[in-house]
């Protein structure tokens, strides 16, 4: 107002009538292009959020990613560490599991180095210390996390109580297996006929690396047990096909198995997506 004010001043001290509504013209356009930019300039995170609604009111947080873990983890550049909510990729370190080494290609190719945006679930880490984030590579809306079920690059492994998209990833599994993608093309399961039967157990042999050695156990705070008691014996395992299978004590392959989870009752396990051996 005071710069129109200014404007007529100048006509008053002579200037043309037409220069004068030029002058406030002029004015008035840049006052309302700046107040439409205000109002039309979006944010990342706030286009995220309209793509996913279940994450509003959840602070967004930046960070650089410096290197690939693995398929699922990856470490920043301000040296933490972050484990992909909801999703399980096969294992690279020791003996490498079917499908692994592609998953972690996919993740290095999409991520590395590139600046991304997180959201937690309930969680904050895991109990290796590790954040538990939902993903979003900066300017992408498609959230990281489902990329990598959607493409057959890693199972669901939903742990409670981080379960806010459990059941839209279930059926992004479902939708990949139903499609042969990723590990599962012929992935040998019952009646596909496309794959010879996996081992049904994978132990790692070698020495553990420092990513390695800390095992793919995903969601709660430090110390908390996955399982519903204090001492859980069933070991459920996901072997190389991407197969989860659990255990049971004095089994024939129990000794051997390297759990990926600890459950209670074979009933938990079954809750959890694990199967019982062949036999």
């Amino acid at each position: 107002m005071n710069r129109g004010r200014r404007k007529l001043g100048m006509c008053r001290q002579g200037q043309p009538l037409l220069w004068c509504v030029y002058l406030l013209l002029l004015a008035a356009a840049a006052g309302c292009s700046g107040q439409i930019a205000d109002r039309q300039e979006p944010t990342a995170a706030a286009d995220i959020v309209q793509a996913y609604p279940e994450l509003a009111g959840r602070q967004a947080e930046t960070a650089e990613v410096l290197r690939i873990i693995d398929g699922d983890t990856f470490a920043a550049a301000d040296g933490r560490k972050v484990r992909l909510v909801g999703v399980d990729t096969p294992e690279t370190h020791g003996t490498a599991e079917y499908y692994g080494k592609e998953a972690s290609a996919y993740a290095r190719a999409e991520l590395e180095g590139r600046k991304v945006i997180m959201f937690k679930d309930v969680s904050e880490t895991d109990r290796y210390g590790r954040l538990l984030r939902f993903v979003f590579v900066e300017g992408e809306t498609e959230m990281f996390n489902e990329q990598l079920i959607k493409r057959g690059y890693a199972n669901t492994m939903t742990i409670s109580p981080d379960v806010t998209f459990a059941d839209r990833f279930k059926e992004l599994e479902r939708e990949a297996r139903e499609a042969g993608a990723g590990l599962w093309a012929g992935d040998g399961s019952e009646g596909s006929g496309t794959a010879a039967e996996p081992p049904e157990t994978e132990v790692n042999g070698g020495m553990p690396t420092e990513d390695a050695a800390q095992p793919k156990a995903e969601s709660g705070t430090a110390g908390q047990s996955d399982a519903s008691c204090a001492e859980p014996s069933i070991k459920g395992n996901i072997n190389s096909k991407g197969d989860k299978i659990y255990h049971t004590p004095g089994s024939s392959h129990y000794d051997l198995t390297k759990p990926e989870r600890m459950f209670c009752t074979e009933e938990e396990a079954v809750e959890a997506g694990f199967r019982a051996p062949r036999k």
